[in-house]
C-alpha cells in the first residue's frame, strides 16, 4: 500500500519489482493476488508488470491477478 501523497511516483511499481525478485530468490514460480475490481490504478499497475487479470471465481467484486516468475 502506498499513501495517497506518494501515488504516481513509481513507488508501487518498484515495490512490486522487489517483491517479485524476493519471491524468485526463494524459489517461487508464480505470484498471485486479489485486487478489488474498482481499484483501477492497481489493476493498471499489475497489468503493466505482466500479470494476467481474471474474474475471481467466488466474488465478482474482486479480480484475481497471476504472473509467472
Amino acid at each position: 500500500m502506498v499513501d495517497d501523497a506518494w501515488q504516481k511516483q513509481g513507488i508501487g511499481h518498484k515495490l512490486m519489482d522487489v517483491l517479485m525478485d524476493v519471491a524468485r530468490s526463494v524459489g517461487l514460480k508464480t505470484m498471485e493476488g486479489e485486487v478489488l475490481k474498482p481499484n483501477h490504478p492497481m489493476l493498471k499497475l499489475v497489468e503493466a508488470l505482466g500479470f494476467r487479470v481474471e474474474a475471481h471465481p467466488e466474488d465478482e467484486t474482486i479480480r484475481k491477478v497471476l504472473r509467472a516468475l
